[in-house]
């Protein structure tokens, strides 16, 4: 996660100059949103607002912040460019390190590295409860995976 979505999401927070104490709102909980939201608190805000959906809302929930649906505030559009997000690698790795933060709250799943072509599929699907997924080489097929295996059998069975 500090390759990509956490460094971009706390980028985020720093553009918005994120102050102890203020009110921030995001728009988009996907992982991106979720991480700017969790690196608002992290730079001490307050109350965190996330805009989406109510199928996010319990990853919201554990990002530390507060759900919102869309129809609740007034909506623009917004605009995001690239950066380096080696720039702040360093910050966020001691953050983990003295246990001011765990990002590992939005991994979803940790599979083998055989299972990778199906997760990727629920990923890009969007499949609810497939948020960030961790390979790992070398491991046998996964508890969660065999049971989702067991579940679609039984579903068969009708």
């Amino acid at each position: 996660m500090l390759a990509d979505i956490w460094p971009t999401g706390y980028h985020a927070a720093k553009l918005a100059r994120v102050q102890p104490g203020e009110s921030v709102v995001i728009y988009g909980a996907g992982p991106v949103g979720l991480f700017a939201a969790y690196s608002a608190i992290l730079k001490g805000a307050s109350r965190v607002f996330v805009i989406a959906g109510p199928e996010e809302q319990r990853q919201i929930r554990e990002a530390g912040s507060n759900p919102l649906r869309p129809w609740q505030v007034p909506s623009e559009g917004m605009g995001s460019g690239q950066w380096n997000v080696k720039a702040c690698n360093r910050h966020l790795s001691s953050l983990i390190a003295s246990g001011k933060a765990k990002p590992s709250f939005l991994v979803s799943h940790q599979l083998s590295l055989d299972e990778a072509p199906e997760a990727y599929k629920h990923f890009d699907d969007r499949d609810e409860g497939w948020t960030k997924v961790v390979l790992k080489p070398g491991a046998s097929k996964t508890a969660d995976q065999k049971q989702h295996a067991a579940k679609a059998a039984h579903a068969n069975d009708d």
